[in-house]
């Protein structure tokens, strides 16, 4: 025997309570040498961002539960599993569009963040270029740069940040930009150990203060070789030949550099970049004594 039950219904939109809306459906399904039974199918939306796909997850359980032949109980479990493999897939496509916009983002901010770091370096650099090109003449100069160098290194391999790439600050990208432009002032600096040290003491992992560093040489790099190049473009229109050696040593330089990279990179996640300093030590001695005894 049939049982007719009433069941009431009603749906909150805009703030109004209403038997109607657009997150209810109510479907009449007619089976022959049946009575007809209705379905009502709420489903309101769990975030601001998703009311339109309440309303086309309703039109599908509505749609599936009106064609299928089954019982209302079997219509009913294929209608919501079939719902909840359309909800999957939605949710496949907008984390995928998501995390594209996500990463734009990302890209587009560690690009500025570079530019920054990159416009303190350029503050600092610049107006000592002059000074850089005449201190490399000093053996003493390149003594203290590798003390300076060894000392940094090991006053930071106990460092271990937290901040990551999509957690970089502003205030870090300028210091390791600064960092960068501070090395000018004495030959014996490393640039990459400088700007590590100044990423670790601002907080980076050790793994994103290596790759950050990286990151900031390229446009460095490529800086001041246009910076050379147009200062010296009147040598290099009368140069012949010179492709050839000029291709030899940047190919050979990026095959050092890369090995050198991926060493690099591997002590400092291991908290050993401190381990330069004690070859720095010593050739920071030797450099003083070649000067001292008049050889260099």
């Amino acid at each position: 025997m049939a049982v007719r039950t009433w069941v009431g219904r009603f749906c909150v939109a805009d703030g109004r309570v209403d038997e109607e809306g657009p997150w209810l459906g109510s479907l009449v399904r007619q089976r022959p040498d049946e009575e007809p039974d209705e379905l009502y199918v709420l489903i309101e939306p769990a975030t601001a961002g998703s009311e339109e796909f309440t309303s086309q997850l309703v039109d599908v359980i509505s749609q599936l539960y009106n064609r299928d032949p089954l019982s209302l109980t079997g219509a009913l479990t294929r209608s919501l599993r079939a719902a909840h493999d359309h909800l999957r897939d939605w949710n496949r496509r907008s984390l995928r569009e998501h995390q594209l916009v996500v990463r734009e983002r990302y890209l587009v901010r560690l690009a500025a963040q570079l530019v920054l770091a990159m416009a303190a370096t350029s503050a600092l650099a610049l107006p000592l270029r002059r000074w850089a090109e005449e201190s490399i003449r000093y053996p003493l100069l390149i003594a203290a740069g590798f003390v300076v160098t060894a000392v940094l290194l090991i006053a930071v391999r106990s460092r271990r940040g937290e901040i990551e790439g999509r957690t970089m600050t502003w205030g870090a990208s300028a210091l390791v930009g600064a960092a960068q432009g501070v090395v000018v002032l004495l030959p014996g600096m490393s640039r990459s150990g400088t700007t590590i040290v100044a990423g670790l003491g601002a907080g980076l992992s050790r793994r994103w203060a290596a790759d950050f560093s990286f990151l900031l040489s390229i446009p460095a790099i490529l800086g001041a070789a246009v910076v050379e190049g147009w200062s010296h473009r009147s040598e290099l229109e009368a140069a012949r030949g010179f492709m050839g050696p000029v291709t030899a040593g940047t190919l050979t330089a990026a095959i050092v550099g890369f090995a050198a990279l991926f060493l690099t990179r591997r002590l400092v996640q291991q908290g050993r970049l401190h381990l330069f300093a004690w070859y720095l030590l010593p050739m920071a001695a030797l450099t003083a004594a070649l000067q001292l005894l008049g050889v260099w």
